[in-house]
């Protein structure tokens, strides 16, 4: 797959957790959801152990629940989290103090927290 100034070459159908995208903007919206994803989950599991395994039950749930809901947020009213704020998010995170995500970190956890992701 080939990304040119938004237009999209497909040599092969790439799949990613088990749907194909067609779009540079999708694949790259769901590489940051990941990504970003695996640091809030590493902060909270790293700064509250205790009550993130309460809430998540592990790490790897975690991710998994916050990616696939920041993949979909364009389902939610309000939510479509765009790739530059998904960024900076995923940008600010290691730096940040417990207790305290980089700013555009809260569009992505207020809107989960209001639209909770259900497997």
């Amino acid at each position: 797959m080939v990304c040119r100034r938004g237009a999209v070459v497909v040599g092969i159908a790439v799949l990613l957790g088990g749907t194909a995208l067609t779009g540079c903007g999708e694949l790259i919206e769901t590489k940051l959801c990941r990504e970003a994803a695996d640091k809030i989950c590493t902060k909270w599991f790293s700064c509250f152990p205790v009550i993130s395994a309460t809430v998540w039950i592990s790490k790897s749930n975690c991710d998994s629940y916050m990616s696939e809901w920041c993949d979909h947020s364009e389902y939610y009213s309000g939510c479509d989290i765009d790739n530059a704020t998904l960024r900076n998010c995923r940008d600010g995170i290691d730096g940040s103090p417990c207790g305290s995500l980089p700013s555009s970190c809260y569009d992505l956890v207020d809107c989960y927290k209001a639209n909770p992701y259900q497997p």
